[in-house]
């Protein structure tokens, strides 16, 4: 049982292992469903991971209700713009919230496949959840104190856990629903819509597939970016006090882009006995220092993936 209040923050390199793309793998993916047939893009691979069998552009653009030429400038301007992160592109880029957030909405919704849940080299929710089934029963399962903060607009913790509790239970959907609604899992940003076992509003299959242009075009209105334009970002009340419940906080796949530090002051509010680490896999010793810095150094980094950061880095009692 965890007994000490433990906060997880996800970044997309947390959802990476089960099939999500990363930011720069979100902008490859957005461009080459949004390009014309034969077009060269400039930046970025001219293929993408996933497979779709209709015509992507003119779906996206239906839901979007943008114009043929209006595809052709996001598709310009995003490709050379050397920004990597459709968000940060989209916040600086007002005038084409609408079409962004859509063409997020298709890639998610592409993405997420239950069969790559459970087939992953860097699994830490299998091992969290192990870690989690120790002295616990349907009973208490949900005593555990621990939340989750995401980055992510994928919901393939919440599928992993509900399908976990019912396999490793025996139980069904109803009951499995009714322990995961008790775990605090918070999506920063939105997230692509409803889990329909957890009887949610809005809610689609976790099943890779998107129907037509009416389900995409409500899907994207779930996706949540602030505009530079926009007011100052408003974190409800449990992001605002998170430190005044965590004794521990482990940062999983995380990029530490500034703007995402500052949305909930994470570098400004952590006392000196809260205990703060962070996986930094692929980053630069440069880019750790920054992020060194950025905390005072109340953050401890470790060039590790997600299940090796888990088995050698978090304490999980």
């Amino acid at each position: 049982m965890i007994k000490e209040r433990t906060i997880f923050i996800l970044g997309a390199g947390a959802s990476k292992p089960y099939g999500l793309p990363t930011g720069p793998e979100l902008k490859a993916d957005i461009l080459y469903f949004l390009n014309r047939p034969g077009q060269k893009l400039l930046s970025i691979r001219n293929y993408s991971r996933l497979k779709y069998s209709g015509n992507s552009r003119d779906l996206i653009r239906n839901a979007a209700g943008v114009t043929e030429s209006g595809i052709d400038r996001f598709v310009r301007d995003f490709d050379r713009s050397p920004i990597s992160s459709i968000d940060s592109f989209i916040s600086k880029r007002s005038d084409y919230s609408v079409l962004g957030r859509t063409a997020i909405a298709f890639v998610i919704s592409l993405s997420e496949k239950s069969n790559e849940l459970f087939a992953s080299s860097d699994n830490w929710m299998g091992k969290l959840f192990e870690y989690m089934m120790v002295d616990t029963y349907p009973s208490n399962f949900s005593s555990h104190q621990i939340k989750f903060i995401t980055y992510n607009y994928d919901r393939s913790l919440e599928f992993y856990l509900l399908d976990s509790l019912k396999t490793s239970f025996g139980i069904d959907d109803t009951e499995a629903a009714k322990i995961l609604k008790q775990i605090s899992i918070y999506h920063v940003h939105g997230k692509l819509a409803g889990l329909i076992q957890l009887r949610e509003s809005h809610s689609k299959e976790y099943n890779g597939i998107v129907k037509d242009a009416d389900q995409l075009a409500g899907l994207k209105d779930h996706i949540r970016i602030v505009s530079d334009k926009e007011n100052v970002y408003q974190p409800d009340e449990m992001l605002m006090h998170i430190f005044d419940y965590a004794k521990r906080v482990y940062f999983l796949g995380f990029s530490f882009n500034q703007e995402n530090i500052n949305k909930l002051k994470l570098n400004k509010y952590a006392p000196k006995d809260v205990i703060i680490k962070g996986s930094c896999y692929g980053m630069s010793k440069q880019e750790k220092k920054r992020v060194e810095s950025i905390f005072d150094s109340k953050i401890e980094l470790h060039k590790m993936k997600n299940l090796e950061f888990l088995r050698e880095e978090i304490e999980l009692i």
